[in-house]
């Protein structure tokens, strides 16, 4: 199918137009991003903030592989 109606009426009035299905995976990709984003200073390992020895472990340990990975 390469286009949906299941778009909500239009703003101008109660005309449906018909959504591509690139439309509809932009809006899906735009939803998971938006809820799975990480900041710019959290792109390592996923460790609870709480656990700072930790965290700092997984972070040496992800510097490492991306440095053999590298060569």
């Amino acid at each position: 199918m390469s286009a949906l109606s299941l778009h909500p009426a239009s703003p101008l009035g109660t005309h449906r137009h018909l959504v591509s299905a690139h439309e509809v995976a932009h809006w899906i990709s735009t939803a998971v991003h938006a809820t799975f984003a990480r900041t710019v200073e959290d792109t390592g390992p996923r460790v609870p903030r709480h656990y700072p020895e930790r965290r700092t472990a997984f972070m040496e340990q992800a510097a490492m592989q991306r440095e053999m990975f590298r060569l």
